[in-house]
């Protein structure tokens, strides 16, 4: 399913706007089959640009690790109220991925709804919507407790993450942490490039 967005919705485009007065029937499958005025034939500002939003009940997507659900024809933020690695492992697979990681808040804050909040996922969910939480737009979070997400294919021995500014490392099964003695700028260096900073 899509919906449309208004122009103060998205940023000014540039360059050449080919459609104007489009009018689709909503049965075709491109754009360029609906009705318009000709290619070019137009007479707008990009300030008139028009936006989309694109999705289906419970899909869900990653934004610069943040993650985000589809709700009611709109995306919205998910609580970390007691979100983990097993809610992070449900998200991940309905993405396509074979495990992941909860990051906890420790992203760039969302903008609108914040959909759910105290998920609850067994890990045996095929699909986040499916795991128990305190029910559609029922929540008591800010954007700065917008969960974040890293999905991987495997999980490795070594494999790090940072929660609240504290490095966790993953060996044999198991997290933890990594203990300060003789640690400096240079190892900090090494974990930030190992994270992608």
């Amino acid at each position: 399913t899509g919906c449309s967005l208004g122009a103060d919705d998205v940023k000014d485009g540039t360059g050449k706007t080919w459609l104007d007065n489009l009018e689709c029937t909503g049965t075709e499958n491109r754009l360029a089959e609906c009705k318009h005025a000709g290619w070019g034939v137009e007479n707008c500002q990009h300030s008139e640009d028009v936006g989309i939003e694109c999705g289906n009940e419970g899909d869900i997507r990653l934004i610069s690790r943040r993650l985000e659900i589809f709700h009611n024809g709109t995306w919205g933020t998910i609580c970390d109220d007691y979100f983990d690695d097993i809610d992070a492992q449900v998200a991940c697979r309905q993405l396509g991925y074979n495990t992941g990681i909860s990051l906890g808040p420790d992203v760039e804050d969302g903008t609108g709804k914040t959909w759910l909040d105290d998920m609850q996922c067994s890990g045996r969910e095929n699909r986040l919507a499916d795991c128990p939480n305190r029910g559609w737009g029922v929540e008591d979070c800010g954007h700065s407790e917008d969960v974040g997400i890293e999905c991987l294919d495997s999980l490795d021995d070594g494999h790090i993450r940072l929660i609240s500014g504290m490095i966790k490392i993953f060996y044999n099964g198991t997290w933890g942490t990594v203990c300060d003695d003789d640690f400096d700028d240079k190892n900090a260096q090494v974990a930030c490039r190992q994270l992608g900073y």
